[in-house]
């Protein structure tokens, strides 16, 4: 029984092992296929009304992050979802399209808060960018393994022109809403907002597990919210954070 066992837990092992070594190879290969920037595609307006120009929104802000400066070889090894590497796949798509539009566009890379995992530091990239010296009167967050697939589409094209909507958030696979993406406007009670997300500390996960706990803490902080719909919009998915479909090579 106990050489059962031995060999048992010695090809789990060595199952583990190779798993986490290809996984690094994954993430550091060279990658050699950049995302288009452009994919024809329709979408139904916005079912609320939004700015008339773009001056109404004021300074446009796009921000990402990744980890992958922050983490050891070790940790990178037990991390069991490895995005070292995807964004310098993502970043020049994001940059052309904050270019086209004359956004700003920053990485937050360097804003991570390491006593969690990095997906929750979106919330303190977003925050860094409504303080000075950036003072951005709207920022759209987008996690690292998101692409723009149609450039034409502007951000305010669906800022919405009521002042008191504050917030502009996709809804998720399964029910609920999603982090993936999000657009703020720097108010108040987006300031209150991202502090009440963040503070959510029982959905915190250890690093390295497959789920961070930002979009379950994001779920159950909206569901409870008893001002949504006088601050929150969800626009249609395929306007913003939509989930990609199986595309050929050449695409």
């Amino acid at each position: 029984a106990s050489q059962v066992t031995a060999l048992g837990f010695s090809i789990l092992l060595g199952a583990f092992v190779f798993h986490r070594l290809v996984s690094l190879y994954m993430s550091h290969r060279r990658w050699s296929n950049a995302p288009i920037t452009y994919m024809p595609r329709e979408c139904s307006s916005p079912n609320y009304a939004t700015i008339f120009s773009r001056e109404e929104a004021g300074k446009i802000c796009v921000t990402t992050l990744t980890d992958a400066k922050k983490q050891s070889t070790g940790q990178r090894f037990l991390r069991w979802r490895n995005f070292d590497g995807i964004l310098e796949l993502t970043w020049n798509n994001k940059l052309a399209y904050a270019q086209k539009h004359e956004y700003s566009f920053f990485d937050g890379s360097n804003w991570i808060d390491t006593s969690r995992p990095p997906a929750w530091s979106k919330i303190k990239a977003v925050r860094q960018l409504f303080e000075a010296p950036h003072g951005c009167d709207w920022v759209m967050w987008t996690d690292a393994d998101t692409v723009i697939m149609n450039s034409d589409k502007a951000i305010e094209d669906f800022i919405p022109a009521d002042p008191t909507k504050d917030l502009l958030i996709g809804s998720d696979k399964g029910g609920g809403y999603n982090s993936g993406v999000f657009v703020l406007r720097n108010s108040a009670w987006s300031k209150r907002f991202l502090e009440s997300w963040w503070s959510m500390e029982s959905f915190v996960n250890p690093p390295g597990l497959s789920l961070s706990g930002d979009n379950h803490a994001l779920k159950a902080l909206l569901r409870d919210m008893v001002d949504f719909d006088a601050h929150v919009l969800s626009p249609a998915r395929c306007t913003f954070n939509s989930f990609a479909q199986l595309l050929s090579v050449s695409e």
